[in-house]
């Protein structure tokens, strides 16, 4: 199934793929195989799946040089640079490297040293067609369920003086099943453009408290196209969100964003406007926009680790002037950081705080109407394991944990909650 002549187009590299990936079950102990399937699927710009073959290829055939470089450019795409550095120090002084691999371990002053890594697209299907599909199905517990605050009583303030209510407002906790499903088709129709569409369904079901079940279905469309160390992208999205416990409303958006790579680092630039519209009251709906800015980098001192800062600033502005709060102002920080902790194992911790605040009194009734302002943290934990099943490539154990609290000047508003999933997802 090796080629004689590596393919030289598009067309006919996926065309070999299609033929070897039919083939993969009877060749699955082959190394060659594997080394020239993942070689494939690396030019083709799918270094997440040509790492997988590429990493059996090795489990199988440690000293294969020619394994070992595509091993460590595909690292290096998918933003872990270390193994390509190591590998161009210990063949510094070989001379019998081919040209095209002597380029890529070597820039020096070339600037494919900051071409972006191609943009991820799944599984070949066709010459010029791509699939990629996710599925997870998690279980796990939340203390809060509904994300209400733990309140025993309420304080109005009226013309005649504060009146101080009973209510009781607790937290609900329980088990609780998550699932999600995402299908991508995307077609590209030569190497730097790639025109994508998908559609994801995420949903979430307590057995113990039906009310606080909830559903989320996004559909999208995205273009993109590169110029070697950039790269421009459009989208259009559609969301629909509901729940028993909330009032169904749809979500489209529209965004652009712009994406570049110095040396070792990825800078993106993207803005985007969100129209909210509520199915029964219109007087929430809104037209929110922002501006978002985050820079990726690899930890020099922690091989295969990089960490991600993401700021953020927006305006959500009411389409009717009778929404309490009036026009909103948000600001948000996120970092994220993630990593190998063992074979075939990886660690993403993340952080994120963000703040918003009206720009008008929320109601008379809540201290005397008093401008409202939020203040959000976020702490978010994953650990995934890749399951080495060849049956089941693609397949991961994944452990989840996460807490958000809310803080408000609002007492209403403020709340605190955690979860803890764990569960199996299956990404091909």
């Amino acid at each position: 199934m090796a080629p004689a002549t590596w393919p030289t187009s598009g067309i006919l590299r996926r065309a070999h793929i299609i033929r070897m990936e039919l083939a993969r079950p009877q060749c699955i102990d082959h190394p060659a195989f594997l080394a020239v399937l993942g070689a494939l699927l690396l030019e083709d710009g799918d270094p997440d799946q040509a790492l997988i073959w590429l990493e059996r290829s090795l489990l199988l055939d440690p000293g294969d040089l020619g394994t070992q470089a595509d091993h460590a450019l595909a690292l290096a795409q998918l933003g872990q640079p270390v193994a390509l550095a190591e590998l161009a120090r210990a063949w510094q002084g070989r001379s019998d490297l081919p040209p095209a691999l002597r380029d890529k371990l070597f820039p020096a002053e070339s600037r494919t040293s900051m071409a972006l890594p191609p943009a991820k697209l799944g599984g070949t299907v066709a010459p010029i067609w791509s699939l990629y599909r996710e599925v997870s199905l998690m279980a796990g517990y939340e203390d809060n369920l509904d994300h209400s605050p733990r309140l025993t009583e309420l304080t109005l303030t009226t013309s005649e003086g504060p009146i101080v209510l009973p209510v009781i407002s607790q937290p609900r906790s329980g088990g609780a099943l998550q699932s999600s499903g995402t299908v991508q088709l995307a077609w590209t129709p030569n190497g730097a453009t790639a025109v994508r569409s998908g559609l994801s369904v995420n949903a979430r079901t307590s057995p113990t408290d039906g009310p606080t079940d909830w559903h989320h279905v996004q559909w999208a469309v995205n273009a993109s196209r590169s110029w070697a160390w950039w790269r421009a992208q459009a989208e259009f999205a559609s969301t629909w969100v509901g729940g028993r416990l909330t009032e169904p409303y749809r979500l489209m958006r529209l965004g652009i964003s712009a994406e570049a790579r110095f040396w070792t680092c990825r800078s993106r630039l993207a803005a985007d406007i969100e129209q909210r519209v509520q199915t029964a009251t219109p007087t929430l709906d809104g037209q929110a926009s922002g501006i978002t800015l985050s820079q990726q980098c690899p930890v020099t001192s922690l091989p295969g680790w990089a960490w991600t800062l993401a700021l953020r600033g927006g305006k959500d502005r009411p389409d009717s002037p009778e929404r309490p709060g009036g026009l909103q102002r948000s600001w948000s920080a996120g970092l994220k950081l993630a990593g190998p902790v063992g074979p075939d194992t990886r660690l993403d911790v993340s952080l994120r705080n963000s703040a918003v605040r009206d720009a008008e009194g929320y109601s008379g009734l809540q201290q005397s109407g008093a401008i409202r302002s939020q203040r959000q943290f976020q702490w978010a934990l994953e650990l995934s394991h890749r399951l080495d099943l060849a049956a089941w490539p693609g397949a991961e154990l994944v452990l989840q944990w996460h807490q958000v609290r809310q803080d408000s000047n609002l007492e209403l508003f403020q709340y605190n909650a955690r979860s803890l999933y764990g569960g199996v997802r299956w990404a091909w």
